[in-house]
């Protein structure tokens, strides 16, 4: 419809531009001038009274067809759900929990009895009264000799002397002696040794302190001894 509309104008238009041609051509013979001449820069004047026929050339164009643009869908958007209104949180009691058991009572104690002290070691019946080598009578032998004496220091006769070493050499109790009183004597090896003296009861229970003779074998005055000397005290 619109393209039928266009080309009716165009040809109007045209009609048109050929009438007003035609009418200015005719207009030119009838004047008997030439208004312009072709080729020539020279413009021709009319003469006076000469009626010039004014014409503005009018090119009609059939106006182009506007491109179809189409339309832009529009997405409708779709309105947010509405939200119930927020409650404000109500607080609520914590559940009490089981019933705690109660604890037992604490049994009390019974008090410590105090712990007695523990009982005296009871003194040994003889006593270390003198120990050392004996210079005095040389190396006829090796020896380990003494006196036994009683609380008051009198010379003390028939207490038993035991004599050992820690190889299990085992001499049978000394026994002190009448005359010279209190005195005792044991012959040992002459062999480099460590014995041990002590005075024992007649069951063989120890009632001294222990005393350690070293014997070399050797005589060298000031230095080493063959007779050894040991004396004991009773205490009570």
């Amino acid at each position: 419809m619109d393209e039928g509309r266009g080309t009716a104008v165009a040809l109007f238009l045209i009609l048109l531009v050929t009438c007003a041609g035609t009418y200015w051509a005719i207009q030119t013979v009838r004047t008997g001038g030439t208004l312009f001449t072709f080729g020539s820069t020279e413009i021709i004047t009319p003469t006076p009274g000469q009626v010039v026929p004014t014409f503005t050339p009018f090119i009609g164009l059939a106006p182009s067809p506007t491109p179809f643009t189409p339309a832009t869908p529009v997405v409708a958007t779709p309105s947010p759900t509405p939200q119930p209104p927020i409650q404000p949180a109500v607080p609520t009691r914590p559940t009490a929990g089981p019933t705690p058991t109660p604890l037992p009572s604490p049994t009390p104690r019974p008090a410590a009895s105090p712990t007695p002290p523990p009982s005296p070691t009871p003194a040994y019946l003889f006593t270390v009264l003198r120990q050392g080598p004996d210079y005095s009578k040389g190396c006829n032998g090796s020896y380990i000799f003494g006196y036994i004496y009683d609380a008051q220091g009198n010379p003390l006769p028939g207490v038993r002397v035991h004599v050992f070493d820690y190889y299990g050499n085992d001499f049978p109790p000394a026994i002190s002696k009448e005359d010279p009183p209190g005195w005792y004597d044991v012959l040992i090896s002459s062999q480099p040794n460590t014995w041990v003296v002590e005075i024992v009861d007649e069951a063989g229970n120890r009632v001294s302190p222990q005393v350690e003779v070293v014997n070399t074998g050797r005589f060298v005055e000031g230095q080493e001894a063959c007779w050894h000397r040991v004396d004991f005290r009773r205490t009570r």
